[in-house]
């Protein structure tokens, strides 16, 4: 009896998972999956103002060196990370529109403002 119950809960489980995905690729969520080389520019006011990065994208989750983020079925990427000014937090908003995106990124109680610039890396 226990053992089939065992059963019936994880074939519940895997039935979930894959309406999960099924949801999230009807969504488009992973239209935007993949490797991005990310550059940041930013102001005077800024820790280190020019740089790049690689971020990579998964079923709508963004993942990067510092922290791991969020992006929707229309491409709004949305990151919160505690960063190298004295642990305030760096608040990253970006759209991504096919294989190119842009945004900002705003280190909080800061004067640092910066720009980002995204584009998808070809597999």
């Amino acid at each position: 009896m226990l053992m089939a119950k065992s059963h019936s809960l994880r074939a519940t489980g895997l039935a979930f998972g894959l309406a999960t995905t099924a949801v999230w690729a009807e969504e488009g969520r992973g239209r935007f999956d993949g490797a991005w080389r990310v550059e940041f520019r930013g102001n005077p006011g800024c820790y280190a103002p020019h740089g790049a990065g690689r971020w990579t994208i998964k079923n709508g989750v963004v993942m990067t060196a510092r922290g791991t983020g969020t992006v929707n079925a229309n491409g709004r990427v949305d990151i919160r990370w505690p960063g190298a000014y004295f642990g305030r937090t760096n608040v990253i908003v970006a759209v991504l529109k096919g294989d190119k995106g842009t945004g900002s990124v705003e280190v909080e109680g800061t004067q640092c403002r910066e720009t980002i610039e995204l584009n998808r890396i070809p597999q």
